[in-house]
């Protein structure tokens, strides 16, 4: 039986729209061999989703070495190498120690190769995700801490961060149980009348609220205040405010 070439396998890990044909998708109901090939990248594929945004690096080089080692055995006319100066695709450490764990759990000294080389485009098509997500990680644009007001306790912090367009304000804060009242979050503009609500503050002081504004728009609403509203039905603000800071 002919199986599926090592790039449609890895096509079909990835969810491409075109994957899988009718055709392919009869072969892997009966050709357990490439069933159990793309179970196994489709879970690489999905470890490297799941992980968070973050620092990312590149496999290292016995991944790298051992991948290249077993293509090579397999073919007696491979393509010449790519220069040892061309920057490799960085992929997550989750998904360089999901594919260590491939190769140590299969039966024998070595992975099939024609799962590393599936294995390998899956890496380094994946590898531009993880830089595109990197790139378009949250920037932080000010951040304040936040400190008690008279005849009140407590302590915190509040972030302001951007992410494609869009505005988040973050907040941890530390301070005595509500008792019979709720705490809210505001944007207060610096002309001391005009103020946002950006929602309620849960009883362990972390949240992270969207903020409708842009951030030219921003201009003027940077004191973040934290204060403690009675269950009136009042969406005003109550004037009893706990924490304050503003954003610089």
């Amino acid at each position: 039986m002919r199986h599926l070439d090592e790039e449609t396998l890895a096509g079909i890990a990835l969810g491409e729209p075109d994957q899988p044909s009718a055709r392919d998708r009869a072969h892997l109901l009966v050709c357990p061999t490439c069933a159990e090939t793309l179970h196994e990248l489709q879970a690489l594929v999905a470890t490297g989703r799941a992980e968070k945004p973050g620092p990312v690096r590149p496999p290292g080089a016995g991944v790298l070495a051992a991948i290249q080692a077993e293509l090579a055995a397999d073919r007696t006319s491979a393509a010449p190498a790519a220069p040892a100066s061309e920057p490799v695709p960085a992929v997550s450490s989750a998904s360089v120690a999901v594919l260590d764990r491939h190769r140590r759990d299969r039966s024998g000294s070595s992975t099939p190769r024609r799962l590393l080389a599936a294995a390998a485009v899956v890496l380094v098509a994946a590898g531009g995700a993880f830089w595109y997500r990197a790139a378009t990680a949250d920037v932080l644009l000010a951040s304040t801490t936040l400190a008690s007001l008279p005849d009140h306790s407590g302590s915190g912090t509040a972030q302001l961060t951007e992410h494609d367009g869009d505005l988040r304000l973050t907040v941890d804060v530390t301070r005595p149980p509500a008792g019979d009242a709720f705490e809210e979050l505001w944007l207060i503009n610096t002309d001391g009348r005009r103020m946002i609500s950006l929602g309620v503050v849960p009883p362990d002081g972390r949240g992270s609220y969207p903020v409708p504004l842009t951030e030219p728009g921003l201009d003027g609403y940077t004191v973040v205040d934290i204060s403690l509203e009675p269950f009136d039905g009042n969406a005003a603000h109550s004037r009893n405010s706990l924490l304050r800071g503003t954003l610089g």
